[in-house]
């Protein structure tokens, strides 16, 4: 469906097409219908959230607008092609997970949002590059290396049967039997760390797993990574220290620890490494390593 507005200005809408529209956005397009050349794309699944996300590019959409959670929006900016121009963003939470939004505290009522759109209320946002064995990844929000991505891998093996793992926190628990930190060597700009990793968060946004601020002095838009190490950690431990990650507060323990950077790399020595970007599981072999792309593109602020 394509609706013509009195601009020239084009905005390609990505929604699922398997949810209803809520009533509340319905009211955000028929706003945008008035100002705008408004495109609305029904996606099957949001693996097809990235195709028509370059399409958008090539056909040189103004801005594209998403309505989903952070697997939609992942798979909207791994679409894109960044060595050319790319639309501003405009994310609308619609999903089970919106801990991206979550850490901006944009979920607010969509009335703000055609008024923000009105009011050029656009800032620069960093994005996350990872290369996995060689394959390149753009993470919007957080790269979690080790328990996190094992939680994600358990979660997902699960739904594989059709057993359905209801929330994080109870997926953690059932992890925590079966996981087994690997080994790795950690290298950045500023020194070489062998260690068995728990987790490893490479963070671009401050907050995951539902509400979980893994690293609270993370920002999305000052030209760096946040790094939050945890080494080889009891089970106790990282249950005692879950109240500080809901409360957004640094844990104070002495496996952990907090760093910025720009880059990092990672070789597996030995057992298994699990990894999650934005919620989505990929498989590690050997090698990664994560660097920051800043100023990747502009989203709307509301």
């Amino acid at each position: 469906m394509v609706t013509e507005g009195n601009s020239q200005s084009k905005v390609t809408a990505i929604l699922h097409g398997k949810k209803k529209v809520s009533k509340e956005l319905a009211q955000l397009f028929e706003a945008l219908r008035t100002t705008h050349n408004l495109e609305i794309k029904a996606s099957s699944s949001a693996k097809q959230h990235g195709q028509i996300a370059r399409e958008a590019q090539e056909n040189r959409a103004d801005t594209v607008l998403v309505a989903g959670g952070d697997g939609s929006f992942h798979e909207v900016i791994n679409g894109f092609d960044f060595t050319k121009k790319v639309p501003k963003l405009i994310f609308i939470a619609a999903g089970t997970g919106n801990d991206f939004l979550r850490g901006l505290k944009m979920n607010a009522d969509l009335q703000r949002v055609f008024s923000a759109i009105s009011d050029q209320k656009w800032q620069p946002i960093d994005l996350i590059q990872a290369d996995i064995d060689g394959q390149k990844v753009n993470a919007l929000n957080i790269a979690d290396l080790g328990f996190g991505g094992y939680v994600i891998s358990l979660m997902r093996d699960k739904a594989k049967k059709g057993i359905q793992l209801n929330t994080y926190a109870l997926a953690i628990l059932k992890a925590f039997v079966r996981y087994k930190s690997p080994t790795v060597l950690l290298k950045t700009e500023e020194k070489e760390e062998q260690l068995n990793c728990f987790m490893l968060a490479v963070c671009n946004g401050s907050t995951f797993g539902n509400g979980l601020v893994v690293h609270p002095n993370a920002r999305v838009n000052d030209g760096l990574l946040n790094f939050t190490l945890v080494g080889d950690v009891s089970v106790l431990d990282y249950i005692k220290q879950l109240k500080h990650l809901k409360k957004g507060s640094f844990i104070q323990h002495p496996k952990v620890s907090y760093s910025t950077g720009k880059k990092i790399q990672i070789e597996i020595l030995s057992g298994k490494a699990f990894l999650e970007m934005d919620g989505e599981y990929y498989a590690v072999q050997k090698q990664l390593s994560f660097e920051v792309l800043p100023a990747a593109f502009e989203l709307l602020t509301y």
